[in-house]
């Protein structure tokens, strides 16, 4: 999925899992939320897919507190919520069908920031969906080493998302068929 800076990416990223869910298919990963406060934003949180947990991923500024904490941007990112969706999405990747991944980006792109989970991400029996801003498609594609994508949904056309989900959720079959063969003949 891919768009543009305050496009909408997150909430259709949230559409998506939860329409992938109505299906039957379990999804895991992590989905990025602005905090604002009086309309502007001063943070992001991060938040599990399908379950309670969320930290606060980073704030405005860009002074980091303590060795936990790096500077990007215009934020500062805490290295403990990264290292925490990072578990979630590990622990998503041994049962979900499909796995998350939002705001990939200038970060990851850096080998920073969730570029670990995506690399383990990408290494498990799930389909994965990257949200990615725009302006940084080809740096992450270059980054992982992507291939075109199954399916591609832009936040600005919300009306493909019955296609994109469709791909989406083949796609998940089709890796349940293609596991199930090779682990009955290990």
């Amino acid at each position: 999925m891919i768009g543009r800076r305050a496009s909408g990416k997150s909430s259709l990223a949230a559409r998506v899992a939860a329409t992938l869910g109505e299906r039957g298919l379990a999804v895991g990963g992590v989905i990025q939320d602005a905090v604002e406060e009086d309309g502007t934003c001063v943070g992001i949180r991060v938040r599990r897919i399908g379950g309670d947990e969320h930290a606060l991923l980073a704030r405005l500024g860009s002074a980091p507190r303590d060795g936990n904490e790096q500077a990007f941007c215009s934020f500062v990112f805490d290295n403990r919520a990264f290292a925490a969706a990072r578990d979630w999405i590990a622990a998503d990747a041994s049962s979900a069908a499909v796995l998350i991944i939002d705001e990939v980006s200038k970060l990851e792109a850096a080998r920073s920031g969730h570029c670990e989970a995506v690399e383990r991400a990408l290494a498990a029996a799930a389909v994965v969906v990257l949200v990615v801003r725009a302006e940084e498609l080809s740096a992450v594609m270059e980054r992982f080493a992507l291939d075109e994508p199954i399916a591609a949904l832009d936040a600005g056309e919300e009306a493909g998302i019955d296609g994109f989900v469709a791909a989406i959720a083949a796609a998940a079959q089709e890796v349940r068929r293609t596991n199930g063969r090779s682990q009955a003949r290990s």
